[in-house]
């Protein structure tokens, strides 16, 4: 199978998309270096400056959501 290039990347991007906010979740509530690597990564790859320079503050909105099934108090 051959893909252009056009619809591969619109394919991947797709993709990434849905994998970004499970991602940006995940670092919220267990933040990393590495999977923040993987984060900014991701938009890059997909061009999105926009986003990413917004990570930040859907971090911390997301962060104020965890839940730490964990704790005894």
């Amino acid at each position: 199978m051959i893909f252009h290039i056009p619809k591969a990347f619109e394919i991947y991007k797709q993709w990434v998309l849905k994998a970004l906010p499970h991602l940006e979740k995940y670092q919220a509530c267990a933040p990393d270096n590495e999977t923040l690597t993987h984060i900014i990564h991701l938009y890059k790859s997909i061009k999105d400056i926009d986003a990413l320079a917004t990570l930040d503050t859907r971090l911390k909105t997301l962060g104020a959501k965890c839940v730490d099934l964990l704790d005894d108090k």
